[in-house]
């Protein structure tokens, strides 16, 4: 079930202009079964503060330890709105 979604990560983040060492490690580490390495991928990409972000991140709000869900809300929470 959530091989479909890393695919569709792997997708949005083939043509960014943004240093692609953060969003491959992000890929790489959100599979990891450590939460611990679940975090880091968290920490790796939420310097961008953007809706890419956002996007990438959302699945990770289900996960099932509640310090990656803690770690992604306040990464998403620390976003801009672009709007304002």
């Amino acid at each position: 079930m959530m091989k479909p979604m890393f695919l569709l990560f792997a997708l949005l983040l083939s043509g960014s202009p943004e240093p692609q060492d953060d969003w491959s490690d992000f890929v790489k580490l959100s599979r990891d079964k450590s939460e611990g390495k679940r975090c880091q991928a968290v920490d790796a990409i939420k310097k961008y503060k953007d809706l890419k972000m956002v996007r990438v991140l959302l699945p990770l709000l289900a996960d099932p330890h509640e310090r990656v869900r803690y770690r992604t809300m306040r990464a998403i929470g620390a976003c801009k709105d672009a709007q304002a």
